[in-house]
């Protein structure tokens, strides 16, 4: 069971991410314009050939996600699936279904790697403080002890 403070420390770190695809949509636009690009392959696609070659790498996609265990399985792979659905599709309400899909895919890993780098980031804090109370500990043996919780640190050079 989630604790409320994680569905709320999900909910803003989504917010930014979300903020962040404005801006570059922002610059997207102010570098290009507003774009109105047109579709016209989606209507020749059964008839040239290029549905079927989608629709085969979506297969194969699907395939080896299916095939992949949760261990094994990469954002790559889940990404791709999802994006040769989307290719797949040439109704726009059931693309605009897919690419909302692919989205949601690069927002999961976006939080996924973020939660990684935090917990990362802490971890080397706590090193990092860990190494300076050794430091420290060492130091104040060689010369003169400290005051108990002077530097942050137990006497036996832990941190506090």
């Amino acid at each position: 069971m989630s604790l409320p403070f994680e569905g709320i420390h999900r909910a803003m770190a989504r917010s930014r991410i979300f903020g962040e695809v404005s801006d570059e949509r922002g610059r997207q636009i102010a570098k290009w314009g507003e774009e109105h690009q047109t579709h016209p392959h989606m209507a020749t696609w059964v008839e040239d050939g290029t549905a079927s070659y989608w629709q085969e790498k979506m297969a194969e996609a699907k395939a080896e996600c299916d095939r992949l265990s949760q261990d094994e399985i990469s954002w790559e792979d889940i990404l791709w699936e999802e994006v040769t659905e989307a290719f797949c599709e040439t109704e726009w309400p059931k693309r605009r279904v897919e690419l909302i899909q692919v989205m949601a895919v690069a927002c999961a890993e976006i939080e996924d790697g973020d939660t990684k780098a935090r917990k990362r980031d802490l971890v080397e804090a706590e090193l990092d403080k860990a190494l300076e109370c050794n430091e420290t500990a060492a130091y104040q043996v060689s010369s003169k002890p400290a005051h108990p919780g002077e530097s942050g640190c137990n006497s036996a050079g832990a941190s506090t």
